[in-house]
């Protein structure tokens, strides 16, 4: 990690919202470019840069905010166990639709830095939950399958019970979008020419 020279130079200012926390209240580094041998990220009101050398994987992922969105981020981890979160996301962390645009573009302005400068073969591409994680994820889904969608089919098929069917509807409503989540968030490696769209 070193100083570097201001936003936009020799690359594309991507106006994203940057942490290295797995969570904050309000995001407040914003600004990311992918120059020819190095990331540079606003940090504290400047900048800072970390060299593709440094870079030992990047990982996309996708999260279902309930009633609001999904949130796609970028995880890049380092060499001295550091990892930065490029997300799509307001500084509220609620997902912005000109934000997703801003990261559809960085993910694609990155990928191609990668590779044109050597550093993607040095470089491990993954996609989605870690496998130990989408293991924990799948056993979640059917506990919350069963007690949200289950268990009011079997009250309804005891009792005949109209309200039983909607609470049926509702824990459908509610479990879907992680079941959506949790397909696109199968673990895979991927080619850094053709990152995969999360979204989609």
């Amino acid at each position: 990690m070193t100083n570097a020279e201001p936003l936009g130079y020799m690359g594309v200012n991507h106006p994203l919202y940057v942490t290295s926390a797995n969570f904050v209240l309000r995001l407040k580094d914003k600004g990311v470019t992918a120059g020819p041998d190095a990331l540079v990220v606003g940090r504290n009101g400047g900048t800072v840069s970390y060299p593709y050398s440094s870079i030992v994987d990047v990982n996309l992922l996708l999260n279902a905010i309930p009633r609001v969105g999904y949130m796609t981020q970028m995880i890049i981890r380092f060499r001295d166990g550091k990892r930065l979160r490029i997300l799509n996301t307001d500084a509220g962390g609620t997902p912005d639709a000109d934000q997703t645009q801003h990261y559809y573009r960085f993910k694609a302005d990155f990928h191609q830095r990668l590779v044109a400068s050597g550093a993607a073969s040095n470089i491990t591409f993954t996609s989605g939950y870690s496998p130990g994680r989408a293991r924990v994820v799948k056993v979640i889904m059917a506990i919350a399958a069963a007690f949200f969608v289950g268990t009011p089919i079997i009250i309804f098929a005891m009792t005949g019970e109209a309200e039983a069917l909607l609470i049926c509807l509702a824990g459908l409503a509610f479990v879907v979008p992680f079941f959506r989540v949790s397909q696109r968030n199968a673990p895979q490696r991927y080619d850094p020419r053709s990152p995969p769209d999360m979204l989609d």
